[in-house]
């Protein structure tokens, strides 16, 4: 189990579907060994990827219900701009960010909207 106390959480789904099963033999009988821990320094084999769930409840995590809804419309300096990418934040001599450069409707593959 993975990410139990972030803000965003990643685990694995409680919920296989039966025919993993024949996915993990289909490739054991070629000689591809199943993976038990895939982030664990060996990413080699076949294995369960883990997903952005809470590990407690099996809900979805996302980032718009870690930092999205906990402020919006609560902080004055802070907008969200869809189909937009930030292509530089601007930190002034304390190193704080001050404003961000933006790029309208490029998508995050770099494909144009």
């Amino acid at each position: 189990m993975h990410g139990k106390t972030g803000p965003v959480g990643s685990s694995f789904s409680n919920y296989q579907y039966p025919v993993m099963k024949y996915f993990f033999k289909g490739w054991n009988a070629i000689k591809v060994r199943t993976q038990p821990e895939p982030n664990g320094g060996d990413p080699n084999g076949a294995f369960y990827s883990s997903v952005s769930l809470n590990a407690t409840t099996q809900e979805r995590s996302d980032a718009s219900d870690a930092y999205f809804e906990p402020i919006a419309g609560k902080r004055q300096n802070f907008q969200l701009i869809p189909k937009t990418n930030v292509t530089k934040i601007n930190f002034n001599s304390n190193k704080k960010a001050v404003s961000v450069e933006v790029c309208e409707g490029v998508m995050s593959d770099g494909s144009l909207q």
